[in-house]
């Protein structure tokens, strides 16, 4: 953990916003978002959580009746966020597992206009999932998230936003748009020797 906190310190140009021995909240000074990535610690590596921006509580709630129904499994109940920032919203399991949270009302954080050449980044604007089921992850985020394909091949798929809501984007600043992308998952079998 110490040493993935360094790396998005010293060569991100990112700072500690909150966090605790398992838990670290990073921020960037461009950006009013209270923090644009979380380190945990865990046995493995991989990425723990993706957040998306519902409008408003109502939109929340309104996503969450709808995952519900469907029979997706919610981790957390919609109610007010216990994180900087703060906030409503609500966590479900997608189709592989991952964690995913939808949340808004997020209060921001002061920031700053970046330099011309400052070497710091404003935000992080696109977010790489693997996926064994690319198809299937691409249904379920045409479904419920709104995102529609734009390009792609047979091993990846570009989604990109309908411009309904939630969308994923800054949530402090709810004009500003990100690029997920789904990359398939080759399952390699490993020989033991």
């Amino acid at each position: 953990m110490r040493a993935a906190t360094a790396f998005y310190d010293g060569i991100w140009g990112l700072y500690r916003v909150a966090g605790d021995i398992d838990v670290v909240f990073l921020g960037t000074v461009g950006s009013p978002e209270p923090y644009v990535t979380r380190l945990r610690a865990a046995a493995e590596r991989r990425t723990d959580l993706i957040a998306f921006g519902p409008v408003d509580a109502p939109a929340a709630d309104a996503l969450a009746q709808r995952l519900d129904s469907d029979g997706v499994r919610l981790a957390a109940e919609p109610g007010r966020l216990q994180l900087p920032g703060s906030g409503y919203g609500f966590r479900f399991f997608g189709p592989n597992g991952r964690l995913v949270e939808a949340s808004c009302d997020v209060a921001g954080k002061p920031f700053r206009e970046l330099e011309a050449g400052e070497s710091v980044p404003r935000k992080l604007s696109h977010v790489v999932v693997s996926s064994p089921d690319v198809q299937a992850l691409k249904a379920f985020c045409t479904k419920y998230l709104g995102l529609r394909l734009s390009d792609g091949s047979r091993t990846y798929v570009l989604p990109a936003l309908l411009g309904r809501p939630p969308q994923p984007r800054d949530r402090a600043q709810p004009g500003r748009r990100h690029q997920p992308r789904v990359v398939r998952t080759v399952r390699r079998r490993r020989v033991l020797a």
